[in-house]
């Protein structure tokens, strides 16, 4: 049976997802739809793209991936560029995105193939129903429609993943993503924070809270108390734990994080 997924900012409260659903089953009834994630925040290219390049794959061959969310508007006017669909093709799967610099993102450190779509000209706005099309026609007819409706060589938007740097000594890093529980997860891999850290003791800055170690096995901590780990994918993550710290610490926008080699007071 195909697949194709479906990740976007859509939220979980409206008709949306619905709708385009029902178009994609209309058209190829034999396959299973595959919600990733529709909860990114609005417009975070940076947070669709983290939950992404962690799940694409362990999809099977031949599987469609939509990635629907659009850049923050450039002072309130989308900018052409940004309403083309791109097609990427990454070990026999396919991935339709907008051009917004997203895919150089999700794929970051993959070798993969980039196609535009075949469309006259940028549109000022691409109905998500667009892109559905694209994913059925990708469905049913894989090699012709990746050669036939797609440019080759196109001169799409690329984007690197913002790095933590080191300002006045101390390690500076961002969150990326909040996850389910309300975790906050940062791009300060383990590989980084262990550079930086070496054996000096350290304290975890985000706003009024401090932590001062990294803890191995959660459910030994205080319920309630302040913590940061390693998530399974090597990210630092600040939690409460069996709590909701994004929810507490009234965070929804990335936030600075840092790390300091010196005891707090």
């Amino acid at each position: 049976m195909s697949v194709i997924t479906l990740t976007s900012d859509f939220g979980t409260d409206n008709y949306l997802i619905a709708r385009l659903k029902g178009a994609i089953l209309s058209e190829v009834s034999n396959i299973q739809l595959v919600d990733i994630k529709h909860t990114i925040s609005p417009f975070n290219i940076i947070e669709a793209a983290y939950v992404f390049k962690n799940v694409f794959m362990y999809f099977p061959e031949q599987t469609v991936h939509l990635i629907m969310v659009q850049a923050q508007p450039l002072n309130s006017v989308y900018v052409y560029d940004y309403q083309q669909i791109l097609c990427a093709k990454i070990n026999e799967q396919y991935i339709l995105c907008l051009n917004n610099g997203i895919l150089s993102l999700a794929l970051s450190g993959y070798n993969y193939e980039v196609k535009l779509s075949g469309m006259e000209k940028p549109k000022l706005y691409v109905s998500w129903l667009d892109m559905a099309k694209i994913a059925v026609q990708l469905i049913k007819k894989p090699e012709q429609t990746w050669n036939r409706y797609f440019q080759s060589e196109p001169k799409y938007i690329k984007k690197e993943w913002q790095k933590p740097v080191i300002i006045h000594g101390d390690l500076q890093g961002l969150s990326i993503h909040i996850d389910g529980y309300g975790n906050l997860v940062t791009n300060i891999t383990q590989d980084i924070f262990e550079e930086y850290v070496g054996n000096d003791p350290f304290c975890i800055r985000v706003r009024s809270v401090v932590i001062e170690k990294i803890v191995k096995y959660r459910y030994q901590e205080i319920n309630g108390s302040y913590i940061a780990y390693f998530n399974d994918l090597g990210y630092l993550t600040l939690s409460i734990n069996y709590g909701n710290f994004a929810d507490i610490m009234g965070i929804v926008d990335p936030v600075p994080v840092t790390v300091s080699k010196k005891l707090s007071i």
